[in-house]
């Protein structure tokens, strides 16, 4: 594509955020990193780079969620599943559902003296979630107990 139809538009989050998902379901942007939340941003960046004023405070989010106590290490978002996880130094994977993000389950998968979750993965097909550990471990995790791949 030309540069006249398309553009690149920023926008300037908290410091410390590490992690940024999004949805097309929602059109929402989430951002995570070493607080303790998950911060929802309803709209998309507008600024162009040069017109950013570093001095001044970044945009505040339009909502905050309880995350991860101590640090996110690991996003992911699934369209098919309709769901949106998060692992953490806590060794959590919180999956949420993206229309409801105040709606979670936690999963305690990993320790914190391990170092907590590595890295999450929303199955494509099944309602469940592969997850590593720091320490090497990997777990398959059913979402939802009643179901079971056929």
């Amino acid at each position: 594509m030309t540069d006249d139809k398309t553009h690149t538009t920023y926008r300037k989050v908290d410091p410390g955020t590490s992690r940024i998902m999004t949805s097309s379901i929602t059109t929402r942007i989430f951002v995570t990193g070493e607080d303790k939340y998950l911060k929802q941003y309803d709209q998309w960046p507008t600024e162009t780079y040069e017109n950013i004023d570093w001095r001044k405070p970044a945009t505040q989010p339009n909502d905050e969620y309880i995350s991860h106590s101590i640090g996110t290490n690991c996003v992911h978002f699934s369209l098919i599943q309709k769901k949106m996880a998060t692992g953490g130094k806590d060794g959590l994977v919180i999956v949420r559902d993206p229309t409801n993000v105040r709606s979670l389950k936690e999963f305690q998968t990993h320790s914190v003296v391990g170092g907590g979750v590595s890295q999450i993965c929303l199955s494509a097909s099944q309602p469940f979630f592969y997850v590593a550990g720091v320490d090497g471990s990997i777990f398959i995790v059913s979402i939802d107990d009643t179901s079971y791949p056929k």
